[in-house]
């Protein structure tokens, strides 16, 4: 055989590998009905009610890209209920791509939901790095808005919850951190509450849809998946302090009756145990928020960032070192550890009865803060 006649040969065998390998995959996509956010509640009678967000490719007459449709089913378990999803779209329901579970609040102010969880994280189809949150009302309700700069809910919830904790000073969670959460000695985490905020846009593809923006400015507290409190959202920005990884925390103070911004750029967290006092002591570094224009009449120009008067440091000092004390009083008054203390006393004093079941009242704190110019 000729050397031409052998390179064709080859080139036929593999057009025909590609045809038989996208026509698999294409049905196998087709087949499958992707779900990007599942939302759960609690029916009148017990019932488990899960609304799951599905994307599909547009095709056909269908709109040119990818858009979502939500669909609910009630079921005895979460296995049951995914089945149900299944029967119904006539497609097998696939978790892989789910990035956000959604609670209820029919659902987690009401039951102990450790099977749920453990069903998640057991699970090999769904990730443990999804986003976890808690809704105002109910889930159902929460994944059927619309959002102005978004055709998901899940999609733009997922965007705020793990994209931009680093800037706009938000605490999250993921499945798996806070399920860690629940086992550790302190059996105490928390997730984002999301609550929807309507506004009179409108959506010419989907006119009987609510829009609106989803806002995040509290935190769900659980002790052993059973609901504790909520916190607002003073407790939620002091935490946010507390949490050396996340910065945007917005502070105001007015100076000869101007009220100027500041945001927190940069910090370090130092916690530890002496003398069985926890002594927490956080230095920050801000800078003026404000925009080119600052005090010249709309024009625009290059703007050299000014000295900030030590006594508003002195001022914004005092604040955060408040929101700090009155946060650590939350915890002793709920007996809640978002600080992770259980764990840092047992890595000092070693596994017993104190450092396993202590009370928040019976430990004292030493707060200090230290605020500079960034």
């Amino acid at each position: 055989m000729s050397s031409l006649k052998r390179i064709g040969v080859i080139l036929l065998v593999a057009i025909v590998l590609i045809a038989m390998s996208t026509s698999f995959v294409s049905n196998d996509i087709l087949n499958r009905a992707i779900i990007i956010g599942l939302g759960l509640d609690l029916s009148e009678d017990n019932q488990l009610v899960v609304t799951a967000e599905v994307v599909s490719p547009g095709n056909g007459s269908e709109q040119v890209g990818t858009f979502s449709k939500t669909i609910t089913v009630t079921g005895q378990t979460i296995a049951h209920a995914i089945q149900q999803i299944s029967q119904q779209m006539g497609k097998e329901a696939s978790l892989g791509q789910c990035a956000l579970l959604v609670l209820g609040k029919s659902l987690y102010t009401k039951v102990d939901f450790s099977q749920i969880v453990d069903f998640f994280i057991h699970s090999y189809n769904f990730k443990e790095s999804s986003a976890i949150c808690c809704a105002k009302g109910e889930a159902k309700e929460l994944l059927n808005y619309g959002e102005a700069m978004s055709q998901s809910a899940s999609l733009a919830v997922i965007a705020m919850l793990q994209q931009q904790s680093q800037s706009v000073g938000l605490p999250t969670n993921s499945l798996l951190q806070y399920a860690r959460s629940q086992k550790e000695l302190s059996c105490t985490g928390f997730t984002n509450y999301v609550e929807f905020v309507p506004s009179a846009n409108t959506d010419s593809q989907n006119p009987n849809k609510t829009q609106g923006y989803f806002a995040y400015k509290k935190l769900v507290v659980f002790r052993k998946n059973k609901f504790v409190c909520t916190l607002d959202e003073q407790h939620l920005r002091a935490l946010s302090l507390l949490t050396e990884d996340v910065s945007g925390e917005v502070f105001i103070v007015e100076v000869q009756g101007e009220k100027l911004t500041f945001i927190v750029s940069k910090k370090k967290v130092d916690l530890k145990i002496v003398d069985q006092t926890v002594q927490v002591d956080v230095q920050l570094k801000c800078r003026l928020a404000r925009t080119d224009d600052f005090g010249l009449s709309g024009n625009l120009t290059v703007q050299t960032d000014e000295d900030i008067p030590q006594d508003v440091l002195d001022k914004l000092q005092l604040d955060a070192k408040k929101l700090l004390q009155d946060f650590v009083a939350f915890q002793q008054q709920n007996n809640v550890d978002l600080m992770g203390l259980h764990e840092r006393y047992r890595q000092k004093l070693g596994t017993n009865n104190f450092t396993s079941s202590f009370a928040m009242d019976q430990i004292a704190f030493d707060i200090s803060v230290t605020v500079k110019q960034n």
